[in-house]
C-alpha cells in the first residue's frame, strides 16, 4: 500500500482520463499503509502477553520482549538510514550541517518522533520517520502491560481494561493536540519535510499512532480468547473488516492522503484500523480464506517487507535524480514511462530487501535467538 502511494505520487492524474483518475485516487489512500503495519505490529507483538494473562500465568520476559525487538528492527534501519544519509550527502548533494546530523542521530536512537524537527531523520527517505514512532508503541506496549499484569486482572476481563486503555489514550491525544500548539511559520510540505512534520504534528505523535497500535494490541487478545476451532463465520468477519478498511479508504479519495479521522488521528481512525484489527483477529480461525491468503507470494512479500518499506523510497529518489528527471511528485505524464519506473523500482527494492534479509536481518534474529537459551542453558547446568 505504501509503495503503490509513493509510486502514484509521481504521476500527473490530469493526463489521465476519468476513470484512471478515480484509480489514482484510490491508490493514494495507500498511505493508510502505514496505520496497517502498526495494527499489525501490535497483534503480534502483544500475542505473548495475552497468552499469560488469559491463562493467569506469569508475565513473559521483557528483556527477551526487548532482544528480539532490537534484533529485528535496529540493525536494518540502522543500516537503511545510514546510507540515506551518507547517499544524500554523496550522490544527492544534501549539505551537512549539526541539524542534519542531529536529524541523523535523533534517528539513529529512536527519538526521531518526539519533535518536528527530527520527525524525518534523512531528506531522502521520508517513510523512514514510523520507525521512531513504532519504537515507542513498543515501550508503551511494554509499560502497559507491566501494569496489567501488576493489577492481576486475568481473564477476559482484561480485554475490557485494555479498551479502557484505549479510551485514556484518545484523551492524552486530545490534551496533546489541544494544548500542545505548533508555530505555524512555514508549516506546509511546499516548504519540503520539515514544513510537511509541522503540518502533521501534533496529530502524528507516539502517543495517536500508539493508539492505532493499541487496537492492534486488542486484536491479539481477542484472537488469543477465542476458540481454536475453524469456522465460516471467522470467514465472513474477515470479508467484513476487509469491507470495513475498503470503505473507510474510499471515504478519504480525494482529500488529503493522512485522512484525518477521529480527533484529527490519522488513516481514518478508528474504521481502518478497527477493519484491519478484525481481519487479523478472525483469519487465523477462518476455514477457506485463511488457508488462501496463505499463498507463497504473500509469505515471501511479508519475510521481506521490511526491507521493501526501508529501501523503495530511496530508490525511487535516486532514479529521479539519474534516470528520469520527471520522476517528482506529480511530474510524470507518460504512462508508459511511469509503469516503467514502478516495474524498475519495484524489482530494486525486492532485490535489496531480499538480500537485506537473508544476509543480514535472518542471521541476526537467530543469533539474537540463540542468546535467549543461554541463561536457560546456564541454569540447567547450575543445577
Amino acid at each position: 500500500m505504501v509503495i503503490a502511494h509513493h509510486l502514484l505520487q509521481r504521476l500527473n492524474p490530469y493526463a489521465l482520463p476519468p476513470f484512471g483518475r478515480d484509480v489514482v485516487a484510490f491508490g493514494l489512500t495507500g498511505a493508510a499503509g502505514v496505520a496497517a503495519f502498526f495494527v499489525l505490529s501490535g497483534y503480534l507483538l502483544s500475542g505473548p502477553f495475552w497468552r499469560q494473562v488469559l491463562a493467569d500465568g506469569p508475565m513473559p520476559s521483557l528483556s527477551t520482549y526487548a532482544m528480539r525487538r532490537a534484533a529485528r528492527i535496529a540493525p536494518a534501519f540502522w543500516l537503511a538510514l545510514t546510507a540515506s544519509f551518507v547517499l544524500g550527502l554523496t550522490l544527492l548533494h544534501e549539505p551537512l550541517t549539526q541539524f542534519n546530523l542531529m536529524r541523523y542521530v535523533a534517528g539513529v536512537l529512536f527519538l526521531s518522533g518526539w519533535h518536528w524537527s527530527t520527525l524525518f531523520p534523512v531528506d531522502d527517505n521520508g517513510p523512514l520517520w514510523s520507525i521512531g514512532i513504532e519504537v515507542a508503541s513498543y515501550l508503551f506496549l511494554a509499560l502497559c502491560m507491566v501494569a496489567l499484569f501488576r493489577m492481576r486482572v486475568g481473564g477476559r476481563r482484561a480485554l475490557a481494561l485494555w479498551l479502557a486503555l484505549i479510551v485514556m489514550v484518545l484523551g492524552i491525544h486530545w490534551l496533546v493536540v489541544s494544548y500542545w500548539p505548533m508555530d505555524l511559520t512555514n508549516a506546509g510540505w511546499q516548504y519540503g519535510l520539515l514544513g510537511g512534520a509541522k503540518e502533521w504534528m501534533p496529530r502524528f505523535s507516539p502517543v495517536s499512532f500508539f493508539a492505532i497500535f493499541a487496537i492492534g494490541v486488542l486484536a491479539g487478545g481477542v484472537r488469543s480468547a477465542l476458540t481454536e476451532r475453524q469456522n465460516y463465520l471467522a470467514d465472513a468477519a474477515v470479508i467484513l473488516g476487509f469491507a470495513l478498511a475498503i470503505a473507510a479508504l474510499a471515504a478519504s479519495m480525494y482529500g488529503l492522503s493522512e485522512g484525518y479521522g477521529l480527533l484529527g488521528i490519522p488513516y481514518r481512525f478508528p474504521w481502518f484500523p478497527i477493519g484491519v484489527a478484525t481481519v487479523l483477529a478472525a483469519m487465523p480461525k477462518s476455514r477457506l480464506l485463511g488457508r488462501v491468503a496463505a499463498n507463497p507470494v504473500v509469505l515471501f512479500t511479508a519475510r521481506i517487507s521490511f526491507g521493501l518499506y526501508l529501501w523503495h523510497f530511496l530508490v525511487l529518489q535516486l532514479m529521479g535524480e539519474f534516470w528520469i528527471a520527471g520522476a517528482g511528485r506529480g511530474g510524470m505524464n507518460d504512462l508508459g514511462q511511469w509503469l516503467l519506473v514502478c516495474v524498475t523500482a519495484i524489482a530494486a527494492s525486492t532485490a535489496i530487501a531480499t538480500v537485506s534479509f537473508y544476509v543480514m536481518e535472518q542471521p541476526i534474529i537467530r543469533w539474537a535467538r540463540r542468546l535467549e537459551k543461554r541463561p536457560a542453558q546456564r541454569a540447567v547446568a547450575a543445577a
